[in-house]
């Protein structure tokens, strides 16, 4: 039995929505009705925790004439499951150390590049992982230089990068399955309606890039964390390959949200400011640079 409930953020305030940029003119007034899926998930599963995905589709038949809510609501959750992987695997100890939508630590707790906020390549391979069922790169690759074998209970880095990629590809073909071209020219309603339709498509389509960027990085981690032991070239060779897939996987993310969304207030490193007096706020775009800097890093091995 659920009285009530609090729901955050404590930084943030889902009223009149000024995330949305300037050139689009967005089909809804308030961020709480963009995030409607948020609401109408917590409000039903606090009500009901056995309630059936049937039930829980129906918010997408309300809202898309025509739509497939299934196969959306199959689409959001396997996409949905990127920031878990990832908040799995990179240890955050509290809120503001651990920003999975921008692969961001602002606030160490563990491993540190001392560069930027980003999660470099350094960090991922370093740092320790949250749940104790998933493996660190560097611990994996230790073990597999040593002739160690994984416990069969423990995930490893390319196993997790397998299941991330897994899970994103299943969302992007059901999305493809639904024959609706996240355009809203090529929407059949080009209404308020098309619009936040077309916005959702393109919110899937932004977690599963950075699903794939995410692991395409655990796999260049691995690589490179292995020529560091080993010295074999084609290690690093095999890192550099999945670090230059990691840059077209980024600019991807920052195409499908430059325009739609305006470099916002960032809080977390905006009380972090005497450590980044230059990172004070957030887009995909200003992080680009940091992307491109691990494959340098790791060309000049």
């Amino acid at each position: 039995y659920v009285n009530g409930y609090f729901v955050g953020s404590e930084g943030y305030i889902p009223a009149v929505d000024y995330s949305y940029g300037d050139s689009i003119q967005a089909p809804w007034n308030h961020a709480f009705e963009k995030q409607w899926l948020f609401y109408h998930l917590w409000g039903r599963l606090l009500y009901n925790p056995a309630v059936s995905d049937e039930m829980l589709a129906r918010g997408f038949e309300q809202r898309y004439e025509g739509i497939d809510a299934s196969t959306m609501l199959k689409a959001w959750t396997l996409a949905s499951r990127v920031p878990r992987h990832m908040a799995s695997f990179y240890k955050g100890t509290w809120d503001f150390t651990l920003y999975s939508e921008g692969f961001l630590a602002p606030w160490p707790s563990g491993f540190d590049d001392g560069k930027s906020p980003f999660i470099s390549i350094e960090e991922l391979i370093r740092h320790p992982t949250l749940d104790p069922r998933y493996l660190s790169i560097a611990d994996y690759c230790g073990m597999v230089e040593a002739g160690k074998n994984p416990d069969d209970a423990l995930l490893t880095p390319p196993e997790l990068a397998m299941v991330v990629e897994d899970e994103c590809q299943k969302a992007l073909t059901l999305l493809d399955s639904l024959n609706i071209l996240d355009n809203s020219r090529d929407l059949q309603r080009v209404d308020t309606e098309g619009a936040q339709l077309e916005s959702e498509l393109k919110d899937i389509r932004t977690w599963c890039k950075l699903g794939f960027y995410f692991a395409d990085k655990l796999r260049a981690g691995v690589a490179l964390e292995t020529f560091l032991i080993s010295g074999r070239q084609a290690d690093k060779e095999e890192g550099i390959s999945h670090l230059e897939a990691c840059v077209e996987w980024w600019e991807e993310v920052v195409l499908l949200t430059s325009g739609r969304y305006k470099p916002m207030p960032y809080v977390s490193m905006g009380h972090h400011e005497q450590r980044w007096p230059e990172f004070t706020r957030f887009h995909w775009s200003e992080f680009q640079e940091d992307v491109d800097a691990d494959l340098e890093w790791a060309l000049a091995l």
